[in-house]
């Protein structure tokens, strides 16, 4: 038998649990009915039409994609040494950021802005969405660098066999 202080810490730690999991079940519940219909960073959308680098990136070709890419952007407050959006017959195919600091601090922003991840490998701090074609990932390699990737997958593979066709020819 629980003396009385006891029995006032396991019905304190009872109504914390309870307390926690109602404000869990609400905070999702709001986060789900926000989800954007399709994968962004800062304002660069899958699919969306872009024929030029955008004003302060560098243009980079990479075969079949137009890299355009920034060492000045942010992501969740947290500074990132590079960001990239890619370019395929002037649609975005994908957008990306890596030596991220903080990267947990960006995969909660993420997961707040998208709701859960569609897979989650807790252990090696690496999250996926899934939206139809598009994929978006962000990991962890240490606490203080990670890296973050959209990817409308179909597009981007495209772009990658035309490139080895293109290959294949110099041979």
């Amino acid at each position: 038998m629980l003396p009385f202080f006891g029995k006032q810490i396991m019905r304190t730690a009872t109504l914390a649990a309870i307390a926690a999991a109602i404000a869990l079940a609400t905070f999702g519940a709001t986060a789900q009915t926000e989800v954007p219909a399709t994968f962004e960073l800062k304002g660069y959308a899958l699919g969306a039409e872009m024929t030029s680098c955008p004003q302060g990136f560098s243009k980079h070709q990479q075969g079949a994609i137009t890299e355009c890419r920034s060492t000045s952007e942010t992501l969740a407050g947290k500074p990132a040494k590079f960001f990239v959006v890619d370019l395929y017959k002037g649609k975005i195919v994908a957008v990306g950021a890596g030596g991220m600091s903080s990267p947990m601090d960006v995969a909660n922003a993420l997961m707040m802005k998208f709701g859960p991840p569609t897979e989650s490998k807790a252990h090696i701090q690496e999250y996926t969405w899934h939206k139809g074609r598009t994929a978006m990932v962000i990991k962890a390699y240490s606490p203080a660098t990670g890296m973050v990737i959209l990817k409308d997958i179909a597009n981007y593979e495209a772009a990658r066999a035309e490139d080895a066709s293109a290959a294949q020819s110099d041979l």
